[in-house]
C-alpha cells in the first residue's frame, strides 16, 4: 500500500527539464505538505521491507525466494526509473547510476516483465540483494521528492548535474547517506523557493552559480598519484561550489 502511494505521488508528473524548458513555469511542483507525506510513506515502506527481510531470513531453509515485498519494491523502482527516463532526464541521470551501482536494474526489469521474484542458493546472497533494493529505493525516492520540490527547470538540471558524479563514483557503502543528505540541502526548508529570494549560501545557489570552469577540469587526466583525489571529487565538488559563493 505504501509503495502504491509513492507511485501516485511521484510518477506521471509532466517533465520540466531537458529539451522543452518552456514547460517549467506551468508545471505544478510538490508542495511541502505533499513532500512530508511522501517521506512518511517512504519510511513506512522501508520499515515493511526490513520486517519482510527478517521473516525471509528465518524462513530461508524452506523458501529461497526473495521476499515478495522486495519484489514489489523493485517493480516500483522500475516504474520510477522508466518515468524519469521519459519525462525527467536530469533526474534520470542520477537515478540510473544509483540503481546500476547497486546492481538492481536487471532484476527490477525482470520482475516487472515476468512478475516473479528470483530464487537464491545462499541466504547471504538473498540478504545482500534485499539490502541493495532497500538502499536503492530509499535513495531514488528521496532524490525524486527533492527534484519535484524544486521550482524551476534550471534548478532541476543543476541538481542532476551536481549529484551525478557522486552517484556514479562514490562507494556504495557511503552513497545512500550522502545522496539523501545532499538531496535535502537542495530544497532546504527555511530558504525561499523563489530563486530571486534564495539565500546565497544554499546548496542550490552554489549549484546554479556559473563559475567559469568545472571542478573536473582542474584535475589532470590519467592515473598515477591523483587517483585518491579523483575518488574524492564527487564528495568534494558540491562543498567546493558552496565555498565559492560564501
Amino acid at each position: 500500500v505504501a509503495l502504491d502511494k509513492l507511485v501516485g505521488v511521484l510518477i506521471g508528473r509532466a517533465g520540466t527539464d531537458g529539451k522543452d524548458m518552456r514547460q517549467a513555469g506551468s508545471v505544478k511542483t510538490l508542495t511541502s505538505a505533499e513532500a512530508v507525506e511522501a517521506h512518511a510513506v517512504l519510511r513506512e515502506g522501508l520499515l515493511a521491507l526490513y520486517r519482510a527481510l527478517w521473516e525471509g531470513m528465518r524462513a530461508f531453509a524452506t523458501d529461497q525466494r526473495m521476499p515478495g515485498e522486495h519484489g514489489q519494491a523493485l517493480a516500483t523502482l522500475h516504474l520510477l526509473l522508466r518515468d524519469a527516463q521519459e519525462r525527467h532526464p536530469a533526474l534520470y541521470s542520477v537515478l540510473k547510476w544509483v540503481a546500476k551501482k547497486e546492481g538492481v536494474t536487471p532484476t527490477a526489469r525482470r520482475i516487472s516483465e515476468e512478475r516473479a521474484v528470483p530464487l537464491f542458493q545462499q541466504r547471504r546472497a538473498m540478504i545482500k540483494a534485499c539490502q541493495a533494493t532497500e538502499r536503492t529505493l530509499g535513495a531514488c525516492v528521496a532524490l525524486s521528492i527533492a527534484y519535484h520540490l524544486l521550482p524551476t527547470a534550471a534548478a532541476r538540471v543543476a541538481m542532476g548535474k551536481s549529484l551525478r558524479p557522486l552517484a556514479e563514483h562514490m562507494h556504495v557503502s557511503d552513497k545512500y547517506a550522502a545522496l539523501t543528505l545532499a538531496a535535502r540541502g537542495f530544497f532546504a526548508p527555511g530558504y525561499g523557493r523563489d530563486p530571486a529570494k534564495m539565500f546565497p549560501d544554499s546548496i542550490l545557489s552554489a549549484a546554479l552559480g556559473d563559475f567559469g570552469y568545472e571542478v573536473h577540469d582542474a584535475l589532470p587526466k590519467g592515473g598515477g598519484g591523483l587517483q585518491q583525489a579523483k575518488v574524492a571529487l564527487p564528495i568534494l565538488e558540491i562543498p567546493a561550489r558552496y565555498a565559492m559563493v560564501c
